[in-house]
């Protein structure tokens, strides 16, 4: 079991290391709550609000502000189907202050389980429209996003309060259509971090990110390297 975890951990640090080495860098922060609410056996409701921002002399730097309030559908413990929208409002000093409506739906699949291990897939379709608000100029991006991820706990074999436990994932995004003044925003992501229970529905992640962009507009790859601080809190679980 050590050995399989050893491999994971490795295999993630060759993916980041081979797509984001040699390519120029910025330093961003990011921080989130999580919520999640329980209606009844089937639906439970789900948003996150948070913050990020970048401060650089080199790049863009800039400010947002997120909200998702979201909803999952699940019959069955390997799989669940997700769905809702995000608002995001973005300050920028050198460009165009925006403000984001992004509709989005999602499959979750959980599987295999190996142990301690869960390997979960998570693909979702975004509709990204996109308002300047320094002028009168649009934008609308449909976009796909896969992403493949697993939390190990590492001083117990199941997620209860006082397990320290790692986290690994990697996301993929494809733009599949750009209307109007849309850009095409390659993006791939790698973390690599861990978070520990608090209590049976709390629980704290400090993650770092890893983050490949490229643009119709610069032609320049850039890195983003991330520090992540997310809290998590579950209402209605038993």
């Amino acid at each position: 079991m050590a050995k399989y975890n050893k491999f994971l951990i490795f295999l993630f640090i060759c993916l980041a290391y081979n797509g984001f080495s040699q390519s120029p860098n910025t330093f961003q922060f990011w921080t989130d709550y999580n919520h999640f609410h329980k209606l009844n056996g089937n639906w439970q409701f789900f948003d996150d609000a948070g913050y990020r921002i970048q401060q650089s002399q080199e790049s863009n730097s800039f400010s947002r502000f997120h909200v998702r309030p979201s909803v999952e559908f699940k019959k069955q413990v390997l799989y669940s189907f997700r769905g809702g929208v995000g608002l995001f409002y973005t300050i920028n000093s050198q460009l165009n202050n925006t403000f984001e409506i992004r509709p989005w739906q999602g499959f979750r699949l959980n599987w295999p389980n190996i142990k301690r291990v869960r390997i979960v897939h998570y693909t979702r379709l975004e509709q990204r429209f996109l308002t300047y608000l320094n002028s009168e100029e649009n934008a609308f991006t449909l976009k796909f996003r896969y992403k493949l991820q697993t939390k190990i706990p590492v001083n117990n074999t199941n997620m209860v309060q006082g397990t320290f436990y790692a986290k690994i994932s990697a996301e993929f995004f494809a733009d599949l259509a750009l209307i109007d003044n849309a850009t095409t925003s390659d993006r791939n992501r790698f973390e690599l971090g861990g978070g520990y229970v608090l209590k049976r529905n709390q629980e704290i992640q400090l993650i770092f990110l890893l983050q490949r962009n490229k643009n119709n507009l610069e032609g320049v790859i850039k890195n983003d390297n991330v520090i992540r601080i997310s809290f998590f809190q579950r209402f209605g679980f038993n």
